[in-house]
């Protein structure tokens, strides 16, 4: 599952970087941390982890969701500050 994270991780970061607009961005926001997306849904199955692997699991799973709400807000600030130099 540690592996599965880790791809998630690296094809939601080049994702984001290819969004170019608030609305492609707010859709990757969706598919990727949203309350259905695949960062979400690997959390729900935290519970399925023997007990010697949920610690370290939990732990980079919330580090990856605080990396890419960071990269997140940093990609949106990019696009807004973009458009209205653009306006």
């Amino acid at each position: 599952m540690s592996t599965n994270l880790e791809q998630i991780y690296v094809e939601a970061l080049a994702g984001l970087e290819q969004a170019a607009s608030i609305d492609e961005l707010e859709s990757w926001y969706r598919q990727v941390l949203g309350r259905k997306g695949q960062v979400y849904l690997l959390t729900r199955q935290v519970g399925n982890l023997s007990a010697e692997e949920r610690p370290a699991f939990g732990k980079r799973l919330n580090e990856v969701k605080q990396e890419l709400q960071s990269a997140y807000d940093e990609q949106r600030s990019t696009i807004e500050m973009r458009d209205l130099d653009s306006a």
